[in-house]
């Protein structure tokens, strides 16, 4: 249930943004008061959770990581097509605007912009050198660092050393209220 509202953060900050810039604020303030009222609500009416060590978030995981790469194409194609993002580029790169069709601007009507053709590829490239840019980060920084993977490791062999002296525990508690009761005397 945790995951699910944190995706759903995520992607509507994401999505939102476009619409709104401060749309990520909100969310996070919406967020945050939504995060006290369940510490409240924890705190006074509710037990303590029970923990449980976890190497990884489960399918959560991998719907962030779809939710990440799909935002990545949803964001660039809605700078280069529903923005003038690209004709204020290209006008920095130094292609001036001219009123006649050249190869990159074209005319509508009274408006001249970048050509559609120029922005598929350009976003394209943005989209592709964005998808590297994450799977280098996410290789340099695996998917678990070493101390965890240790600590982790250390943490279900201390468990199941528990686990084990308990079995041990009980069946020798077993077997000595079954002497007892055959009237034998415990060793």
């Amino acid at each position: 249930d945790d995951w699910y509202h944190t995706t759903l953060f995520v992607g509507y900050g994401t999505v939102y943004s476009l619409l709104w810039p401060l749309a990520p604020m909100v969310n996070w303030a919406v967020n945050w008061l939504c995060g006290r009222f369940e510490l409240q609500r924890l705190l006074t009416t509710c037990r303590r959770p029970a923990p449980r060590k976890m190497a990884t978030i489960g399918m959560w995981e991998s719907a962030m990581r779809f939710q990440m790469h799909t935002n990545v194409v949803q964001v660039t194609l809605v700078a280069a097509f529903g923005t003038l993002t690209m004709d204020y580029y290209a006008g920095a790169l130094g292609y001036p605007k001219t009123e006649g069709p050249n190869f990159v601007w074209e005319v509508h009507g009274e408006e001249v912009h970048v050509r559609v053709h120029i922005k598929i590829i350009v976003s394209l490239a943005v989209i592709f050198a964005e998808l590297i840019l994450i799977r280098l980060i996410v290789l340099a920084l695996g998917d678990q660092d070493s101390s965890t993977i240790l600590a982790l490791g250390r943490d279900d062999y201390q468990e199941r050393k528990k686990k084990a002296r308990s079995l041990l525990h009980q069946t020798s508690d077993h077997e000595s209220i079954a002497t007892h009761r055959q009237g034998g005397v415990e060793p």
